[in-house]
């Protein structure tokens, strides 16, 4: 019984040191863009004259609404696991962007060493984004 208490303990204080490796980050991060505007179309042309008109609050202003969660986790002293996942979101409804499926707009799983370089899995932008 001594020895097995004993073996506990030694295995345990080789684990503690690859514990204090790992330093887990999460983040929530996201982008609303909403604006007040005002849009006006007019058609004039064989006879027909079109007017239409629409001013009020608009969803993605300038860029598109979201939210995502990203964060990595130490493996090694060399090598990082990480992911991004991002969804995109309508802000006058609430409700999840064009497809309405999760995370539609980036979910990205991958590994990151010091010496071999990144390897990355999923839906994401093209390479020429990444350089």
């Amino acid at each position: 019984m001594k020895n097995t208490v004993r073996t506990c303990i030694l295995l345990a204080s080789f684990s503690l040191p690859s514990l204090a490796l790992a330093q887990p980050s999460l983040t929530l991060y996201g982008v609303a863009d909403s604006g007040f505007g005002y849009e006006g179309f007019r058609y004039k042309g064989q006879g027909q004259s079109v007017t239409v008109s629409n001013v009020g609050l608009q969803e993605s202003y300038l860029k598109t609404s979201r939210w995502g969660l990203k964060g990595t986790e130490t493996i090694s002293s060399n090598l990082n696991v990480f992911f991004n996942f991002e969804q995109e979101i309508k802000l006058l409804t609430g409700q999840a962007g064009k497809v309405p499926r999760g995370f539609n707009r980036k979910s990205v799983l991958g590994l990151s060493s010091k010496s071999f370089g990144t390897l990355s899995f999923g839906r994401q932008k093209h390479s020429g984004k990444t350089f």
